[in-house]
């Protein structure tokens, strides 16, 4: 190790132990999620997720060891030519901020926002996000005529209700029946039965409700 110079570079040994934690954490994280879309650890979910954020957290704490014995060693450095390396580090801590900050801001913290909203979140409230996520691509599919497009709205609707949990019109009026105006003639619709609760929101990615599992289908309902 000495004749390499890790011995003497404290700098170079935080990076390679970096590293060398990430890969394998990464490793872990890769295959641990694709167990959980699997379902194979069964009720035990939440303990795996902790986990894996553990996970995370080690592999943070080594790379902020890794940039503090840097900064360290070029404000040493610095100190016998040109600043103090109190001013040096003020100066590179600025510069550091200046380049992580915008990135963290607009796509970290958006994911996070996101997944956290997902994990607090109903099955009902899932499926919402990807519906609205995919409805820009189903208008924009020219071979949708304007029959799939109502029905893409309507169906868009029943999402929402059942996300937040709000009444359908015709619950309100128990006794009139509703009727919906198809391609085919109109056709009454049978009423729902009370849901007993929504179920929550388990180990899910919104990529997988692809746009087929939540419009095309409509095509063929009638």
């Amino acid at each position: 190790m000495g004749d390499f110079g890790f011995a003497e570079e404290t700098s170079l040994i935080a990076v390679v132990l970096a590293l060398l934690l990430s890969a394998i954490c990464f490793g872990f994280i890769f295959v641990l999620d694709k167990m959980m879309d699997r379902h194979m650890f069964g009720d035990s979910d939440d303990d795996v997720e902790s986990f894996i954020t553990s996970l995370g957290i080690l592999i943070g704490f080594a790379w902020e060891q890794c940039f503090d014995s840097a900064v360290a060693t070029i404000s040493e450095g610095s100190a016998e030519k040109y600043l103090d390396p109190s001013v040096t580090k003020m100066i590179m801590s600025f510069l550091l901020v200046a380049i992580v900050f915008p990135a963290w801001r607009m796509y970290i913290l958006k994911t996070e926002l996101e997944c956290r909203e997902m994990a607090d979140g109903t099955m009902e409230k899932v499926v919402l996000n990807a519906a609205a996520g995919h409805m820009a691509e189903f208008l924009k599919n020219k071979h949708h005529d304007e029959h799939d497009l109502d029905q893409a709205h309507l169906k868009m609707k029943e999402y929402r209700r059942e996300a937040f949990g709000q009444k359908h019109p015709r619950d309100f009026a128990p006794n009139l029946v509703h009727l919906q105006v198809t391609t085919k003639g109109i056709k009454t619709m049978p009423k729902r039965d009370a849901k007993s609760g929504s179920k929550k929101a388990a180990h899910i990615d919104v990529e997988d409700l692809t746009v087929p599992m939540l419009f095309d289908h409509m095509k063929h309902a009638e």
